[in-house]
This record gives structure tokens, C-alpha cells and sequence, in this order.
């Protein structure tokens, strides 16, 4: 199982028109990006203009997010329902 995944990457992820209806908790990181964490459909990061959708199909431990931090570089660590850590490598 991957334990990280490295964002941008136009690789992973998929463009949505609007989140799931089972979010769980919202996050702004330092940058005014809006994280969303749900209960089955993964994570959303919403920049301003694109919602991106983030699943186990691009390296998330589960599709429960139940908690999302960040630490002072910018990464954003993600507890998931599986009670593993993901976190979120940005570049």
C-alpha cells in the first residue's frame, strides 16, 4: 500500500464538476486551497477554479478521510479509515 502521493501530478486524480454528498470536514491550507475529506469517495481539493477528486486509485490508504492536517512546508497528512496516515507531497 502507498502511504504518499505527490501532488501536482497530471497522472492522478480526476477533474469533478462538484464533491460527493458524504463530506465529512473542510481544511484551507496555506495556500487557500480547500481540502475536503469524505466518508467513501475519497478526498477533493478545490483550488479556486478546478475541483480535483483523490481516490485509492491514486494512492490514498482509504476513501474515509477523517482528518486533514498540514505541517509547516505546505505537506498535508490525511488520517484515513483504515486509522493509516496519507500524506500528500506537494511539489
Amino acid at each position: 500500500m502507498k502511504s504518499w502521493i505527490a501532488l501536482p501530478d497530471t497522472s492522478i486524480g480526476e477533474v469533478v464538476q462538484e464533491p460527493g454528498n458524504n463530506l465529512m470536514l473542510v481544511y484551507q491550507d496555506q495556500k487557500d486551497n480547500y481540502w475536503f475529506g469524505s466518508w467513501g469517495e475519497g478526498l477533493y481539493k478545490y483550488d479556486g477554479t478546478t475541483i480535483m477528486r483523490y481516490t485509492t486509485e491514486d494512492g490514498l490508504g482509504h476513501n474515509r478521510i477523517d482528518q486533514i492536517l498540514e505541517d509547516k512546508t505546505g505537506n498535508i497528512y490525511l488520517k484515513t479509515g483504515d486509522g493509516y496516515a496519507s500524506v500528500i507531497k506537494l511539489r
